[in-house]
């Protein structure tokens, strides 16, 4: 466990922060439902970036034949155009909108559930993993190694010792499962935000294939109850070896092979 803190801390003490400055912005104004004073305002700004084009387009006519006259004009009114990108980001996404959903800053649900998000899950995974083969494949074999077994199974306790081995595997996977996931949530809510999380899932093209009305906090849970199933399983496997094979040796390879290898192969694959 104090290595998967360590890890932990040193990956995410330089976690990356948002490079969306103009798209922020956009966000800010356009933020909660959809309504007319908003839809006029995305329209002067559509206007406004479409006449600045339109003037580069007139000089460039102009003075085609002398570039260095054009790209001294040219050079204040591209400068006007670096917030379009974010505009038409922000424009896209207010325009997807269904009945019901609402604007909301998707960048921290982006960086949580797209691309880097997803690869970040999948290495955690391996990390948790990887500090529960450790910590809990001698759990049963060691008693075999050492003979203990026999006294256990003398004195008629053998059932009770394995289910407080599981009780306590259990507790241990789900504090080892918070060291894993919670710092990369953290993070992301720090320098992303996760704004509006009782809004309808569907506002975020991220979750637009659930189901319709479900809430975005309710996704968090989900995931939640997804990854203690995960983590069931994998005590359940690495105690199933630990038990079965009775060798601590053979039961950390064989559990490698089971939980780690096809995470490594999907991380691998991204």
């Amino acid at each position: 466990m104090l290595l998967l803190i360590v890890v932990q801390v040193f990956s995410y003490r330089n976690f990356d922060s948002p490079n969306d400055v103009y798209y922020r912005q956009y966000a800010e104004v356009l933020s909660g439902a959809p309504d007319e004073e908003k839809d006029a305002w995305l329209q002067e700004e559509a206007e406004y970036f479409a006449s600045i084009h339109e003037q580069i387009g007139e000089l460039s006519e102009q003075y085609g034949d002398e570039p260095e006259i054009l790209e001294s004009l040219l050079l204040r009114l591209e400068s006007k155009l670096e917030p379009e990108n974010g505009f038409e980001e922000a424009r896209e996404q207010y325009e997807s909108l269904g009945e019901g959903e609402y604007f909301v800053y998707a960048s921290g649900y982006g960086r949580l559930f797209r691309g880097q998000g997803i690869r970040d899950d999948c290495l955690n995974t391996g990390k948790l993993f990887l500090v529960l083969i450790l910590a809990l494949s001698g759990l049963f074999a060691v008693e075999y190694e050492t003979g203990v077994q026999a006294h256990i199974v003398t004195a008629g306790k053998e059932e009770r010792v394995a289910r407080c081995k599981r009780h306590q595997s259990l507790l241990y996977a789900l504090l080892a499962m918070g060291v894993a996931y919670l710092p990369q949530y953290i993070m992301v809510a720090r320098n992303y935000t996760l704004p509006m999380l009782w809004i309808p899932a569907g506002s975020l093209s991220v979750f637009s294939g659930l189901p319709a009305g479900l809430p975005v906090w309710t996704v968090f849970v989900l995931v939640g109850v997804i990854r203690c199933l995960v983590g069931g399983l994998a005590v359940g496997v690495i105690l199933f070896f630990s038990r079965i094979c009775r060798k601590t040796t053979t039961t950390i390879l064989l559990s490698s092979a089971v939980l780690l290898l096809p995470v490594a192969i999907g991380v691998a694959g991204m």
